[in-house]
């Protein structure tokens, strides 16, 4: 059985400061692990176009999708690379940053002290697979069970994960100009360079019972061109990807 105590890392929950319901749901995810400290992340409200930071780069986005990002997709970036910022900072070895959201299974402490034991092996790691993707590979079997695995299109999200200090630097760098979602952000492995896994069983599940504070996106109305735009984009990146996978791993990919 995992010593709690042992899980020697910073764990953050990213969370609006008048969350109240999310909150006590997440003390309670804790409460069954009374040696794991956490704190909360006052996260980053924007409630309108009117409050876009500065480095919010509405020519890239505009020729890139013809849209904009929506106030909670801004604030959830701002959030979560202000993290960063201060990881950058840190003197631990890694922090654990959560969302409001989600469940811990109880694995939980076992997971994060098995990745800190193979801490050389990543550099960034999600603790949950929140979309299913094709094309995938155990990059590294882990103790216990666990394993590593590699996504050449990546599953998204930034429901809870595992990074670095010296990471978080990188990764701000990579994010100084706000275009994508911070999990599209962060999904872009080929550009930031950082090894980017998935834990495999999952450490953490989405709750259910909430629904997201992002807010959903208007009805698709951009014209046909913006459309193939688009595809076009997506075909470029997974050529990117390709290549940056041929030379980060060869033609033998794992299982």
């Amino acid at each position: 059985m995992t010593n709690q105590k042992n899980v020697r890392v910073k764990i953050w929950i990213v969370s609006l400061p008048d969350a109240h319901e999310r909150r006590a749901h997440m003390r309670a995810q804790f409460a069954q692990f009374p040696g794991l400290a956490f704190e909360f992340f006052d996260a980053i409200r924007t409630k309108d176009r009117s409050q876009y930071p500065i480095d919010y780069d509405t020519r890239a986005r505009q020729l890139l999708f013809g849209d904009d990002l929506r106030p909670g997709e801004v604030g959830c970036f701002l959030s979560h690379r202000q993290l960063w910022e201060r990881c950058a900072q840190a003197d631990d070895p890694a922090w654990v940053i959560l969302e409001d959201d989600i469940v811990l299974h109880q694995a939980f402490p076992e997971c994060i002290e098995v990745l800190m034991e193979h801490a050389h092996e990543w550099d960034v790691v999600r603790l949950m697979q929140l979309l299913h993707r094709r094309g995938s590979w155990i990059h590294r079997r882990l103790d216990g069970g666990y394993a590593l695995r590699a996504y050449d299109r990546q599953p998204s999200g930034t429901q809870g994960y595992l990074l670095k200090p010296a990471v978080a630097q990188a990764l701000c760098r990579h994010a100084s100009k706000i275009v994508w979602p911070i999990d599209e952000t962060l999904d872009l492995y080929w550009r930031h360079g950082q090894r980017l896994y998935t834990l495999e069983p999952a450490a953490i599940d989405v709750a259910s019972e909430f629904e997201s504070t992002i807010g959903a996106r208007s009805a698709d109305l951009r014209p046909k061109w913006r459309k193939l735009q688009r595809q076009f984009i997506n075909g470029l990146h997974g050529l990117q990807r390709g290549l940056y996978n041929l030379k980060a791993y060869g033609w033998r990919r794992g299982e």
